[in-house]
Parts: C-alpha cells; structure tokens; sequence
C-alpha cells in the first residue's frame, strides 16, 4: 500500500505500509480512484494548522472516491464509494451521553476527519475505513463531482444549523468552493444569496452558477452594498467562510437585527477573527460555529444525484500520485488555494 507521508514541516516521504495487520471488524478496504487535497491539507502539510494537530508522520486526505477492493459486509468488488470523512470522537461529553441533534446524530463536539485506519488520511493507493463511513455511488454522479460532497455536506449542515428560511438574504462571505457551494444550496432552497469576495474571478463563476448578487469587497463599499440590495434592512443570515481572509467586521455590519450568523470551515488566520463583540450586542445577533459536514453526507449525495449544483470551474486540476510533492510545495505558496487539486491515484 503506497501513501504520502507528511515528516516534517514540508517534506514528504511515499512509503509503503503493511496491509497484514488490519483485520478490524467493520473496517473496509477500498481502492482510492480520485483524492481532494484541501486548505487543511495544505497547511498540515506546511505545519501550520490550526485545526488538526497530529504527530509525524501522519497522511493527508479527508475527500476521497474510490472502488471496494473486496466483498465485505454489504459491498461487493468493484463497486463505486465515496467517503464520509466525519466520524464522532467518542470521548467528548456528547458522545459519552448520546446526545444527538436535530437530525438524529449524536451532536459530536470534536468530530473527526483523519479516518483511513491505516495512515490517517486518505492519499493512497488503498485504504481502510469503517463501513458506516462509505455510501455507494449511483452511476448518474461522476467521480469528479463526487469528491464535492463533503464541501456539499459541509453547507447542508450550516443551513440546517441557522434554520434557513425561504425569501431570506444570506451573505456569504468567501467566494471560493465552500461559499460557492454554499450560495448554489441557498438557491435550492429558495433563499437569496449574495456572495462577497476580493476576487472578481470567483465572483464571475458565481454569477455562471446562478448567484445574481456579488459584491466586490475590493472595489465596493461591502455594507453599503447590501443594505441596498436588502432595502435598507441588512441580511436575516450572514456566512463567513473562515478561510476567505475577508473583513469579518463586514460582515456583522451588513446584519440585520437578530440576525443568524455562522462561521464555517476548519482552517482560518486568527487575524481575521478578531473582532469586538460591540456588533453582536448592538444588533443582537446569533453567532454559532460549524466545522465539518457530519451527519449530511447521504444528504450531499442526493444533492448531487439531482444536479442541484453546478461543479463546472472548481477544479483546477487533477494531477498523478507521483507529482503531489511538487503540487504541495506550489500549493503552499498560495495564500488560500481557490479551486481543486484532485490526485489521481
């Protein structure tokens, strides 16, 4: 079994691990066709995470497509999986008592991601990972739109959190993936996103995706901007996709009272999440976190089974097993890679 291995701030070893030792019940082995390298990825790799502290060496991955390897359980060979990344920690108070959710799920507070039972992360060749944790693929989802689904899970849970409603403005802060997935869900939905960011690129994408508001936070006034888009009154919901670098203070501003406001994503710069909590009081709003997509992968699915999102333009590209140490080094100089890498293994 081949895997990248992270074993030192930047430097990558492929080794190969023994597959004789995992005979775990419930564990099942795939074969990976496609990888998603991510901006958690990218800054495990650099040893500079913010949200995943894991001893060296450790491997990357979290978004993973790929076929199983063997009949196990109710799989059969050959068939098309993708992964659910998120798994409950089991050791937080939630999990301890089985507090659950809204949607049934225990209401993990330090939900997991790193779930290939050998390595960690999920770029390689192989890998094992618990049966609750692989859905099957229907044959109307490409691979390629496939590894969104966690992105997709990611957004689901966000709205199911904030309790969207139909005719709400959402603004979402952060024009990238995450926020452009987030906005096409929003649409779906039935609500009214508008997507804020510094590049004109990503805004431009939005658009051809079907977002009629975008707002240019380099050029525009960003609060001035949605007030009057919002007549006078300021978004009910406000997104900041915590990796978007964008002015959080922005954000609260443009809120109307009472607003709901979500910070969503894992990997941020403490810089732009300072902010005083003057806003909050004044307009009396509701701020809450969500870090991963747990419980939403099936949902994800659906959604992509029924083509209610547009992947068209987030991949950047797809690169072979062999060339992901050079595409993490490019990677790494990048402040928030915009678009998809994809290894293929």
């Amino acid at each position: 079994m081949k895997v990248w291995q992270v074993v030192a701030p930047r430097e990558l070893e492929q080794v190969r691990l023994s597959q004789k030792d995992v005979e775990v019940d419930g564990i099942v082995k795939i074969r990976t066709s496609l990888v998603g390298l991510s901006f958690c990825d990218i800054k495990m790799f650099m040893g500079d995470s913010v949200s995943v502290d894991k001893a060296y060496p450790f491997s990357l991955g979290t978004k993973a497509v790929g076929v199983i390897s063997d009949d196990a359980h109710n799989f059969k060979r050959g068939q098309r999986v993708v992964v659910d990344p998120f798994i409950a920690c089991g050791s937080c108070y939630m999990c301890k008592t089985q507090t659950v959710n809204k949607q049934g799920n225990v209401n993990c507070s330090d939900v997991q991601t790193y779930i290939n039972v050998l390595g960690g992360g999920l770029l390689s060749d192989f890998a094992y990972v618990p049966v609750t944790n692989l859905y099957e693929l229907p044959s109307s989802i490409k691979d390629e739109d496939a590894i969104f689904a966690e992105y997709i899970a990611l957004g689901l849970n966000a709205l199911s959190q904030i309790s969207l409603e139909k005719a709400e403005y959402v603004a979402i802060f952060g024009g990238g993936i995450t926020g452009n997935i987030l906005a096409q869900l929003v649409l779906y939905y039935q609500a009214v996103p508008i997507i804020i960011d510094d590049d004109e690129h990503k805004l431009e994408i939005a658009k051809a995706h079907g977002v009629y508001y975008t707002v240019n936070a380099k050029t525009e006034n960003v609060q001035s901007k949605i007030r009057e888009i919002t007549s006078s009154r300021g978004a009910e919901v406000g997104v900041y996709i915590a990796s978007s670098n964008l002015d959080l203070g922005d954000m609260l501003g443009s809120m109307d009272e009472y607003g709901r406001v979500c910070i969503l994503g894992t990997e941020y710069n403490k810089q732009y999440l300072n902010v005083s909590l003057t806003q909050i009081l004044s307009r009396q709003l509701n701020v809450l976190g969500v870090k991963s997509g747990y419980g939403f992968m099936a949902q994800a699915i659906n959604i992509l089974a029924n083509k209610a999102v547009n992947l068209t333009g987030l991949t950047r590209e797809v690169v072979q097993f062999k060339d992901v140490p050079k595409v993490l080094e490019k990677l790494a100089g990048e402040s928030v890679p915009q678009y998809k890498t994809v290894v293929k293994t």
